[in-house]
This record gives C-alpha cells, structure tokens and sequence, in this order.
C-alpha cells in the first residue's frame, strides 16, 4: 500500500525544519528530519527515508504511527532517562 507522505504530514517543511533546529542533539532530532525528508519527497517511503535517519524501517514504521495517532507532540516528546539507584 503506497501512501502519499506530503498529504499525511500536515506542518510544512519550514515548519519541521524550525521545531528540528530548536531540539537538535535531542532524541526527537531524527524524527523530525524523518517527516521533513518525507514531506519534501526526498524520501517516499519507509525503506527509503530509515538509512537517511538511521532508524531501522521497523522504527520508522512506529514513528509514523505515532505521529499520526497522538500527533506531533507525541513524536517529538523525548523521555527523561530512568533513574539508577546508587549502590548501597
């Protein structure tokens, strides 16, 4: 099933590139470049946009699912690292 990326992705390519720029060297980076690259067709597909990224198409594939599920927010929400009890 083919789908048509630049439809799917709602913000413009200047939009993601603004919000992608304000959290580079974040966990959320990548995932903007994703919908960027998509949107701007220099990707059309999983396959082709994951080695740009340097996700896995699996990783992709759940990206994408988040982003149009809960929305942009939830994709570009970067956890905090869970906590590590100091030793006894």
């Amino acid at each position: 099933m083919h789908i048509a990326y630049p439809q799917v992705i709602s913000e413009t390519v200047e939009d993601l590139r603004d919000r992608e720029q304000r959290v580079r060297g974040t966990a959320a980076a990548p995932r903007l470049q994703m919908l960027q690259r998509l949107k701007g067709g220099e990707a059309t597909n999983v396959p082709q946009v994951a080695p740009l990224v340097g996700y896995s198409p699996l990783h992709v594939q759940r990206c994408l699912q988040r982003y149009r599920t809960p929305g942009l927010a939830a994709l570009i929400h970067v956890y905090p690292p869970a906590a590590r009890h100091a030793p006894l």
